[in-house]
């Protein structure tokens, strides 16, 4: 092909219109139940693959009651994981609690938490929040993300916690989250290149919650420092051993499984929906970087 024309379509209803009508060969972000529509749809083909990325739940772990690492365990307890991944994903979902995803090297395949509200209670009784507390969550307009604040609401509810969900345009969004500005939001995360560094640095390297620290780390901008795991993940950067490495990986991902100011809900599977005359598409685990010379369009 001479020539490929990416289009900008935020709304998965308006890419999928488009690709009804021919007006795109390739819509990237439909929802799950969407992309099932078209499965043995004559004129269509799906492609999807393990993807990674991470959906997640942060917590400002700076303000009360977040620094209360009590508080944020109760939170890993009360949420209904199997409902956001089989109910909104639609099981177009990878099942997975820790920050480096299924198939990268030194994934740590722990899963420890599924919904138990007496655990959730007892863990917040026990940090001294047994009537609860109100919390607001910021989510994006993506429907994807409206929903899961909308499950985890719920979820929150049944253990005392009142949740009041904003919704904000990216933009705006973003802007709150590197001012550290919020007390709860539902977000994602991509790699940027194919090794654990890519995934501990953000989410795990920070000394300080000052202003000097870099905006892009999510430890930081979730005001969560830990210096020993920071050298940790400067160590592991630099082992040459892989064995050794993989360790350490796995060691930086337990400490963040239960003391950090996440909840890790699921890695996405990526799925794309083509029109027939698309042939040769592959999807890459991360999907920013799909190659196109292989691919052809008939007809």
């Amino acid at each position: 092909m001479k020539r490929i024309i990416i289009v900008d379509i935020p709304e998965p209803a308006a890419q999928k219109l488009a690709l009804d009508k021919g007006d795109v060969d390739i819509a990237w972000d439909l929802l799950p139940e969407q992309v099932d529509l078209y499965r043995g749809l004559p004129g269509f083909t799906v492609v999807e693959g393990p993807g990674w990325g991470i959906e997640y739940l942060a917590v400002n772990a700076g303000k009360p009651p977040f620094d209360n690492e009590l508080v944020r365990e109760a939170i890993r307890w009360a949420v209904d994981y199997d409902a956001i991944i089989y109910g909104i994903q639609k099981g177009a979902a990878i099942y997975g609690q820790t920050i480096i995803p299924a198939g990268m090297f030194g994934h740590l395949p722990e899963t420890p938490f599924h919904k138990d509200l007496e655990k959730a209670k007892a863990l917040l009784a026990q940090a001294g929040y047994a009537e609860g507390f109100e919390v607001e969550i910021l989510s994006s307009t993506h429907p994807r993300r409206v929903a899961i604040a909308t499950q985890v609401q719920a979820d929150l509810a049944q253990i005392g916690i009142k949740v009041n969900i904003t919704q904000m345009v990216s933009a705006q969004f973003y802007e709150m989250y590197r001012a550290q500005k919020h007390q709860m939001l539902v977000a994602g995360w991509g790699v940027d290149y194919a090794d654990p560094d890519s995934l501990a640095k953000p989410f795990a390297h920070c000394c300080t919650t000052g202003p000097e620290a870099p905006v892009r780390q999510l430890a930081w901008r979730n005001m969560y420092a830990d210096c020993e795991t920071t050298q940790l993940v400067e160590e592991a950067a630099r082992e040459l051993d892989p064995e050794k490495r993989r360790a350490m990986y796995e060691e930086i991902q337990r400490r963040l499984l239960h003391k950090g100011p996440y909840v890790i809900l699921y890695y996405p599977l990526n799925q794309v929906v083509t029109r027939a005359v698309v042939q040769g598409l592959k999807l890459n685990p991360m999907l920013s970087f799909t190659e196109f010379w292989p691919v052809a369009k008939t007809g």
